[in-house]
């Protein structure tokens, strides 16, 4: 796949993960608080997880790209070994995606957390969807992207997609959570 095309695809996601929140955001917070059981999160508490994570990424990626090098062909993305396993893990339309457990420091599980939730995860969105637009003409297979686990890099591009599959993991659960 080009770079382009990738960066093409990622944007289109991160604009139907946005439309699918619009449509959330007017439920009725009853609906928004309710739990499949007791251990799950409610739609507000998944989209606290999503933020958390894209706040971190949006940070690392901002971080990279101020790194990564002006390149002038649409060159071929190759995923590399560990981001092709973690993309692989966390994209639920692959069938080797895990179940994973989270980190307690990202886990909102009975948080009051506020209907606006929504609103940032559009804005974080947004902004990733920025983030992906200053990634064209940038060699974003050559420079690595720090992940929320310590010590861990993977490349931009690796990165980019990982985090989207992980948003449209969890905005499936938002939307099972919901019905």
């Amino acid at each position: 796949m080009k770079q382009s095309e990738l960066i093409e695809h990622l944007q289109s996601t991160c604009r139907t993960l946005i439309a699918e929140a619009q449509q959330i955001k007017g439920l009725p917070e009853p609906q928004l608080l309710q739990k499949p059981h007791d251990k799950a999160w409610n739609a507000l508490e998944i989209f606290e997880h999503i933020n958390i994570y894209i706040r971190k990424y949006n940070g690392f990626f901002e971080e990279a790209l101020g790194k990564a090098k002006a390149v002038g062909i649409d060159g071929e993305i190759k995923r590399g070994f560990w981001g092709n396993k973690f993309i692989d893990w966390m994209d639920p339309q692959v069938e080797s995606m895990q179940k994973m457990n989270t980190f307690a420091s990202t886990n909102p599980l009975d948080k009051t957390i506020p209907v606006a939730v929504i609103e940032e995860f559009i804005s974080l969105s947004e902004a990733l969807i920025q983030h992906l637009e200053a990634a064209k003409g940038k060699d974003i297979q050559n420079v690595k992207s720090r992940l929320a686990i310590p010590g861990l890099k993977l490349k931009l591009s690796d990165a980019f997609h990982f985090i989207i599959a992980h948003n449209q993991r969890h905005m499936l659960q938002v939307k099972r959570t919901v019905k």
